[in-house]
């Protein structure tokens, strides 16, 4: 009877503290958003603004963020990129760049929270501030799903196949459609071993980008299909670079046989390190990257020449027309 009482007086208590804490996060962001505007609208242009993390030691000793602050620094980024974008839309300053997080080491703000700021922000005016937005570089992550042995695996589960999970993204990049480089990376959390393909899916089903001349994706789980529609959507793609990426369903060769025929237009470099089919992907010929067989970084006339690729226990494969 006492014990049960205690317990539900501490989880009365630990409620309370969690709301407690909540309001105190949402009113310093409402003032760091105040303070922010207040300082964008005394400034005529700006052409670049770069979110970067780090953890203080002492309030001196700066380092990049590890492992043992992952999830301060991850609900400390998000709550930041927020206030960020609030501050430019409410003071309705253009900006060409735009950095989040692009350069940090373990930190991204999650691809679920992209899209549940995105009402809010939308509401304050992020629509015409992106207008003018040239480069975009965003690290984005799977959700927060907080470590808890105790945790029931279905609602774990349940949270990391939410649709919400996978909007956010495309929604921002369809605020700006004047890009000209693009830098998309991202980054699988604990317990979040739901594929994340549908972020691209989405990105390349709702989201012409018609200006594009550079990009790079990085980490991203695609579809064959998605990325051919991804580079349907940028006919004027000279520069593109894919860097950790796993093909979930179809196989290479259809997209390389698209960049080569590509090359004969637009398309003027191509780099690739470690991409996967099935398993990791081996390059051959003379197209071979200097860093390994894992990497190509080719020019305009060798991707015209055809992309030359193995997988392990599997024969040569080239270019049909070859």
């Amino acid at each position: 009877m006492y014990r049960r009482k205690i317990a539900q007086a501490s989880a009365e208590h630990s409620l309370l503290t969690q709301r407690k804490d909540r309001q105190a996060g949402v009113e310093a962001a409402l003032l760091d958003v105040s303070m922010l505007t207040t300082v964008l609208c005394n400034i005529s242009k700006l052409r670049a603004l770069s979110l970067e993390a780090a953890i203080y030691q002492d309030t001196v000793d700066r380092f990049a963020t590890d492992g043992s602050h992952w999830l301060q620094s991850w609900n400390m980024a998000s709550q930041t990129y927020l206030v960020a974008l609030t501050a430019i839309a409410q003071s309705c300053l253009a900006v060409e760049q735009i950095d989040v997080y692009g350069g940090t080491w373990r930190c991204s703000v999650p691809t679920y929270e992209i899209n549940e700021y995105m009402p809010q922000l939308k509401a304050v005016g992020l629509k015409e501030a992106l207008a003018s937005l040239r480069v975009l570089s965003l690290s984005m992550s799977t959700r927060i799903c907080e470590s808890n042995e105790d945790a029931d695996e279905d609602a774990v589960r349940r949270v990391a196949t939410d649709e919400r999970n996978y909007l956010g993204p495309a929604q921002l990049l369809s605020l700006a459609p004047g890009l000209e480089e693009l830098d998309l990376h991202l980054y699988r959390l604990l317990r979040s071993s739901t594929d994340y393909e549908a972020v691209f899916t989405h990105i390349s089903t709702t989201v012409p980008l018609p200006k594009l001349l550079k990009c790079k994706l990085r980490g991203l789980d695609i579809r064959k299909r998605s990325l051919r529609q991804f580079l349907r959507n940028c006919p004027r793609l000279k520069a593109g670079e894919l860097r950790e990426i796993r093909l979930k369903e179809g196989i290479w060769r259809p997209v390389f046989d698209q960049c080569s025929s590509w090359a004969s237009s637009t398309l003027e470099s191509l780099t690739l390190h470690r991409v996967f089919e099935h398993h990791l992907l081996e390059f051959n010929g003379p197209a071979r990257g200097s860093s390994g067989i894992h990497s190509v970084m080719i020019d305009k006339d060798q991707i015209r020449q055809g992309l030359y690729y193995s997988i392990k226990t599997q024969r040569l494969k080239g270019s049909p027309a070859l």
